[in-house]
């Protein structure tokens, strides 16, 4: 990967930040990556879902709801994830999602801006 994914997946092989995941949204992943290479005939799929799958930090949330924050439904488990895996940031580009900074304890923040935040930290 080239660019900002690039910058942000290299910080995360280099132990700058630990990637928290949960199972809904290994869930979506999974069904993104599997249009990402039915689209451009590519078999990244099962690549990506081994490597979060062993990099990644698997967090359990509740299956009782709490009240919802987000305006999208869908964007709740991300919401849950951060809360449950203790995040420090949640990195999104969904408008839906950088609305609630100020609600959580957590920063949602945009991928340039997450990047230079962890550029200079150590793995």
């Amino acid at each position: 990967w080239k660019g900002l994914p690039g910058q942000i997946i290299d910080a995360w092989v280099d132990e700058k930040f630990t990637f928290v995941v949960s199972l809904p949204i290994f869930e979506e992943y999974r069904e993104v990556l599997h249009r990402f290479d039915t689209r451009f005939k590519t078999s990244l799929a099962p690549i990506w879902l081994s490597i979060i799958g062993r990099k990644g930090t698997m967090v359990q949330t509740p299956i009782l709801r709490r009240q919802a924050m987000s305006r999208d439904p869908k964007d709740e488990k991300f919401i849950d994830c951060a809360l449950y895996g203790k995040a420090e940031y949640l990195v999104t580009s969904d408008n839906d999602l950088l609305v609630l900074d100020d609600l959580v304890q957590f920063s949602i923040v945009k991928p340039r801006t997450f990047a230079d935040k962890i550029k200079n930290r150590r793995g």
